[in-house]
């Protein structure tokens, strides 16, 4: 398994995701950020839950339409920083320039 990674070691490690164990290999010191990670997508899919699946008078989602909603949330979110951290990159760029002058 050690050889689909390129010489990078990988740690075995489970994480809990909402209701499901899963195995993943993450690089060496990164654990705590898969952990976290998982939380992160644990307590979003809790939330859908709650609003869309636990809620007596709202129209019931499955089970892959709150994964789905999940990882849109998720998507919107990541690219969102992206943004963010382009700008303020393109921003100090600018501002480099000035100093330079």
């Amino acid at each position: 398994m050690r050889k689909l990674f390129k010489n990078k070691e990988k740690k075995h490690l489970k994480i809990h995701i909402y209701e499901w164990d899963i195995d993943v290999y993450v690089p060496e010191n990164e654990e705590q950020r898969y952990i976290k990670a998982a939380e992160n997508v644990s307590q979003k899919i809790e939330a859908y839950m709650d609003i869309y699946v636990r809620q007596q008078y709202v129209p019931q989602k499955s089970y892959m339409e709150i994964l789905l909603m999940t990882l849109l949330d998720i998507a919107v979110t990541s690219t969102e920083k992206e943004r963010v951290l382009g700008f303020n990159k393109f921003w100090r760029r600018i501002n480099n320039i000035i100093k330079n002058k």
